[in-house]
């Protein structure tokens, strides 16, 4: 395990940067070029993407502290109020806001590049298609590929604030700060060793990513496209504002469900460095893969809702179309 781990390192970081810079240097522009869209616009997508994954995620980290240390130390804490109780009742405000900042840096770079991505990988696979009609839905297939791969970019930028995160939760007398925490992480592990967790944590991100968008957009578009057969076409800021809730919960909910094991062996490979994911997994059981389950549910879902309301809110003011609220897509007429 540890010489697959040492060769894991040696090939993450290349990888990864290699794979940023063909996205950023060569298909950002060439999608652009191709498209009606400018480069203002992708960069209202990725600002509005780190905004509200940052803000989202730090509005809950206490609730993320005790879901961590429910998976840290099993059978410690009843749940989330038990949880609270306990923490704040020996380490105060301060014990449940541990991790606030690598949350907020994480999520900050993760967010622009999953939000902003998403939206660019649909809009460069539409661009490739010469069928394709304008204001149609993205097919399941769409989706789920530009989730993945807008995630898997995300998620490499996430890991090391993540892995900090985890640490600082679990162990507060490791280090001071984000960015010594970091320092110590790699002299401990070294900079290779900061990506170890990215197979888990893409484990837990792909599937949450995927998921969220696909029933988020799924829903919305099933939704504004009933209102349009109904020739309801302004529904107003508040109308708006309820689907964007409803289906940012349904969203919420299911990606918890489904991303939870993949959360709960991240926690456990950052916990005991040198631990495969299968070996975390057969350690776990399938019922130690779902510990803190409950108390995540209800952190993801508030989270998934927060971003999308932020998310919305910000494509609506800037003139964006939010997501399935395209006009209803008419075939264009065949050139004789």
């Amino acid at each position: 395990a540890t010489l697959l781990h040492a060769e894991q390192r040696k090939l993450l970081i290349p990888i990864f940067f290699a794979s940023h810079r063909r996205i950023f240097s060569s298909l950002l522009p060439e999608v652009i070029m191709n498209t009606d869209k400018g480069v203002s616009h992708y960069a209202k997508l990725f600002a509005a993407g780190g905004t509200c994954a940052s803000l989202s995620h730090a509005a809950t980290v206490p609730i993320d502290v005790v879901k961590t240390k429910m998976q840290v130390t099993p059978g410690v804490y009843k749940g989330l109020g038990d949880g609270v109780k306990k923490i704040y009742a020996s380490a105060g405000m301060k014990g449940l806001l541990q991790g606030f900042m690598p949350t907020m840096y994480g999520y900050a770079s993760q967010g622009a590049l999953k939000y902003g991505m998403y939206e660019f990988i649909k809009d460069s696979m539409n661009a490739k298609d010469p069928n394709y009609v304008p204001g149609s839905k993205p097919s399941i297939s769409q989706m789920v590929f530009a989730g993945a791969l807008a995630e898997c970019l995300g998620s490499s930028t996430l890991v090391p604030f993540e892995a900090a995160r985890i640490r600082m939760v679990s162990d507060p007398a490791f280090g001071t700060g984000t960015f010594n925490v970091l320092s110590k992480l790699i002299g401990q592990q070294g900079l290779g060793g900061m990506f170890i967790g990215l197979p888990p944590i893409l484990a837990k991100q792909v599937p949450y990513t995927v998921t969220q968008f696909m029933v988020y957009e799924s829903l919305s578009a099933a939704v504004y496209g009933e209102l349009r057969n109904r020739n309801i076409n302004n529904i107003g800021t508040a109308g708006g504002t309820g689907i964007t809730l409803g289906c940012g919960v349904v969203a919420g909910v299911t990606a918890s469900v489904i991303s939870q094991p993949g959360d709960t062996v991240l926690t456990y490979v950052n916990k005991a460095p040198g631990t495969s994911v299968p070996g975390a997994i057969a350690k776990l059981g399938l019922r130690g893969l779902f510990n803190g389950g409950a108390t995540r549910c209800i952190h993801v879902t508030s989270y998934v809702v927060v971003q999308f309301l932020i998310y919305d809110s910000i494509k609506r003011a800037v003139g964006i179309p939010v997501m399935g609220q395209a006009p209803a897509a008419t075939k264009p007429e065949k050139k004789e």
